[in-house]
């Protein structure tokens, strides 16, 4: 798999650690990038890991060409985010971008704020946000609400995992808490808008997330982070920078399994190979001689079988 050399030698293959920037799409940073990277007339693939709503910014990491066979590894790391909880209001979006639709004079004081984070450790049944991307009879359910449907949302409440929860900074205006910065670490499908309203109900208060910034996604952190601008001015040596990651580290906890040439191209042509004492792990990352990724592999009968397997002219 391609890492080493620029864009001039030909397509890339890898991940962007790419920062969005707020007040734009995850589509639109996508579409960007697909022209930067175009090569000859021929754009590539470019997949992301995890959406961010527009009025949020932060880490989106981007699979370019056949790293985009490698996005559901992604979507399933670890996430971690900041948010700015404002208290007093409750809007229907759950951010900054909606609509008021309750307001409160309750203002908590940080020792209750600080025992209600700790029920959220762990995890907790969460009711996903009126505006958001589940879909309810294969249409969204943001676009119903938007559609002027009424959509039972509290029927797709779901389990969420919450491994970390504190405070960045506690502010107080004329001795009274207005807002506080918070940072939470947690698994796949956690909406932090709804997060903020329930840290809000907890304490007998009314908030919304006024402002979010998701600072890490699975290995992608903020400090190697790139901006579009940036980006822009690297794009022919963006292998080189701290910001691009090789298809074999992005899986690099997936176990590996050396492969003979034989096997590898076996496996390529979707047969199966006979392995001998392999390790109890179900999945494994194929890599040929050269230590280049061939696939991701899954155990079967006294071998392994192929599962997300990648293009060898790739290599």
């Amino acid at each position: 798999m391609q890492r080493e050399g620029s864009l001039n030698e030909g397509p890339l293959h890898g991940w962007i650690n790419c920062w969005k920037p707020a007040g734009v799409t995850s589509h639109h940073v996508v579409y960007q990038v697909r022209k930067l990277l175009t090569v000859n007339g021929k754009r590539p693939k470019v997949g992301h890991a995890g959406t961010l709503d527009p009025f949020a910014e932060g880490i989106l990491p981007l699979a370019i060409g056949e790293a985009t066979k490698t996005v559901s590894y992604q979507m399933d790391a670890s996430k971690e985010y900041e948010f700015l909880l404002r208290w007093g209001e409750s809007r229907d979006s759950g951010d900054c971008e909606g609509v008021v639709i309750a307001t409160s004079s309750v203002r908590p004081d940080k020792e209750t704020v600080a025992k209600a984070l700790q029920t959220f450790m762990g995890g907790y049944k969460q009711t996903p946000p009126m505006y958001s991307a589940i879909k309810i009879n294969g249409k969204r359910a943001c676009d119903r609400v938007r559609a002027g449907e009424s959509v039972d949302i509290a029927g797709r409440n779901r389990f969420v995992r919450i491994d970390d929860l504190c405070f960045v900074n506690w502010e107080n205006k004329e001795g009274q808490s207005f807002q506080v910065l918070l940072r939470v670490s947690c698994g796949k499908g956690t909406y932090v808008r709804a997060l903020g309203a329930d840290i809000a109900e907890a304490v007998g208060a009314l908030g919304y997330v006024e402002s979010l910034t998701r600072t890490r996604v699975g290995r992608f952190a903020k400090k190697n982070a790139i901006s579009l601008g940036k980006l822009e001015e690297v794009r022919h040596n963006v292998v080189h920078t701290s910001a691009w990651v090789s298809v074999r580290e992005s899986l690099d906890d997936i176990p590996a399994l050396c492969l003979t040439p034989t096997d590898a191209e076996h496996l390529r042509c979707g047969i199966r190979v006979k392995i001998l004492d392999l390790p109890v792990t179900q999945t494994f990352l194929g890599i040929d001689t050269d230590g280049a990724p061939v696939g991701i592999l899954e155990k079967c009968d006294g071998g392994v079988r192929p599962k997300r397997m990648f293009n060898k002219h790739a290599e």
